[in-house]
């Protein structure tokens, strides 16, 4: 059992530097110890399944603990701004025509807010939306803004 626990050992320790998983390394490592234990040992039946054991729990400890850890630490997103504060600013003109959401051929508008530029489209059922239309920001479907015309542009036209 010393040789396949060394085997182990070498070949994740390998497969770990040549890939990006972190699998492979809790498999390195947690062989480490049941490959003591084969040293120490005469390859009794008892030493076998002992090791086995120990190297199931090892991993699952690890995995559990290290892996999940690791994952969190390096899975964060900075947060660069307040995206849904988007939702609750004054109407502003669309810098570039949009086209409504669903339509076959879509054409992508576009809005300078704060100096940001942002993509958009325009919600079911507002059409196509020209240039320089004050519009609201509904709603944020992954990098796209949703957007409608400002209901304060359409009051003051009627207005005058």
């Amino acid at each position: 059992m010393i040789v396949v626990w060394a085997v182990v050992f070498v070949v994740f320790l390998l497969v770990e530097f040549f890939t990006t998983g972190v699998w492979s390394g809790l498999i390195s490592v947690s062989a480490v110890i049941p490959f003591i234990l084969a040293i120490t040992t005469n390859g009794q039946i008892w030493s076998i399944t002992l090791q086995i054991i120990l190297f199931i729990l090892l991993f699952l400890i690890l995995y559990f603990s290290l892996f999940k850890f690791l994952k969190r630490l390096f899975n964060k997103t900075e947060y660069e701004g307040p995206i849904l504060e988007l939702l609750d600013l004054d109407p502003i003109p669309l810098t570039h025509s949009s086209s409504e959401k669903g339509f076959e051929e879509t054409k992508y508008g576009q809005i300078n807010i704060h100096g940001k530029i942002y993509r958009t489209l325009s919600d079911k059922g507002q059409g196509f939306i020209s240039e320089g239309t004050f519009v609201k920001v509904v709603r944020i479907e992954g990098t796209t803004l949703i957007v409608q015309r400002a209901k304060m542009q359409e009051d003051t036209i009627k207005g005058e």
